[in-house]
């Protein structure tokens, strides 16, 4: 009996403890409720913090989520990634305490948020499933973090000389479109980037990466620019495979041809025009998945001395069987002039009989 009695004083005094609770948070969010009505009544989103008092001062870091795709054609690639922004908008500040709120995504339409874009941008899109990957974090002091989830295409303009033994530099670059940088100064967080370690490429290999900035001088002023820069390390297995051993094979290949017998011409024809073709079949393979530039990279260089010799083997028959026909030529004229002298001796000799 004096169990049970436990047991309901302690289940009625749980049940007390959690409406104290929940009592709390609710008096907790609606206290923020009009503590966030209070900021925003007479909050301006068109002047930037700390307007008319230097630069505000915004931090940068990115997380890498996947390297999609890099292309040679377009001298482009694609990566997706989460941006993080902090900057702190006095205007927003409530509390002297370390308290920090999560907020939805689309507060950042109500606020200030720097006008932040990628130079080399050809194309990119904000993720959405199911909402707008958008995040936002306020701190009792006015401090922001936004985040977003997006991915981009860049540009990256790649040196081929040394195709496909090369390496290639990529950058993502970030830049305030309109603010200048004496109004907004941007800063590398103390950790730039994140991810990386985790990253599989398909052709590449990160050997390298650093974060830099640099000012940008234009028409309309001086701007802040940040640079990640990726060095990457092409994998040069695919191309052993696809191009280095068929080119190889099919050189050997064409040497066959010199223990066939030089009369044997279908045969020899056969193998060495085959041979041409499907070496240019591989060349053009490769340069479909090149972009047209003009300067001659080393690929091209083991494709045609490849090219040279096959084509030299193909050469080497015409030679032979010419050299084989002019001999044969001699040959017959040799004879022929030799029947000539002996029918000539032959006649004489009848001649002389009947003059005796």
């Amino acid at each position: 009996m004096k169990t049970v009695l436990c047991l309901v004083i302690f289940s009625l005094l749980s049940l007390k403890t959690l409406g104290v609770i929940y009592e709390d948070e609710e008096q907790t969010a609606s206290n923020f409720s009009h503590v966030l009505k209070g900021l925003m009544s007479d909050y301006d989103a068109r002047l930037r913090p700390n307007f008319g008092r230097g630069p505000l001062y915004v931090g940068m870091d990115i997380v890498i989520a996947s390297f999609d795709s890099i292309s040679e054609v377009n001298m482009d690639f694609t990566i997706t990634m989460n941006l993080n922004q902090y900057w702190k908008d006095e205007r927003l500040s409530f509390s002297s305490e370390n308290e920090v709120f999560t907020l939805a995504g689309d507060f950042s339409e109500k606020i200030w948020v720097p006008d932040t874009f990628f130079p080399n941008d050809k194309h990119s899109y904000l993720h959405d499933v199911t909402e707008k990957n958008k995040m936002v974090k306020l701190h009792g002091d006015g401090s922001i973090a936004y985040g977003m989830r997006f991915t981009t295409t860049l540009s990256c303009m790649m040196d081929l000389h040394y195709y496909p033994l090369d390496f290639q530099n990529c950058t993502i670059e970030i830049e305030s479109y309109g603010y200048a940088e004496e109004d907004v100064a941007m800063y590398w967080k103390e950790q730039p980037a994140s991810g990386l370690e985790s990253l599989e490429l398909q052709q590449f290999s990160i050997i390298d990466y650093r974060a830099i900035d640099k000012k940008i001088k234009l028409a309309t002023g001086t701007y802040q620019r940040l640079s990640f820069s990726f060095k990457l390390s092409r994998s040069i297995g695919y191309f052993i495979i696809q191009t280095y051993l068929p080119v190889m094979l099919i050189v050997m290949l064409s040497w066959v041809s010199f223990w066939i017998n030089h009369e044997a011409t279908p045969a020899r024809v056969a193998l060495g025009i085959t041979t041409v073709l499907t070496m240019t079949t591989i060349s053009t393979g490769v340069r479909s998945s090149l972009p047209r530039i003009s300067y001659v990279k080393a690929i091209d260089i083991y494709l045609v001395m490849g090219f040279v010799f096959v084509f030299a083997a193909l050469l080497e028959y015409a030679a032979v069987n010419y050299t084989n026909a002019c001999r044969n030529a001699k040959k017959q004229k040799a004879a022929l002039a030799a029947e000539v002298a002996k029918k000539k001796k032959e006649a004489e000799e009848a001649k002389k009989a009947e003059l005796e």
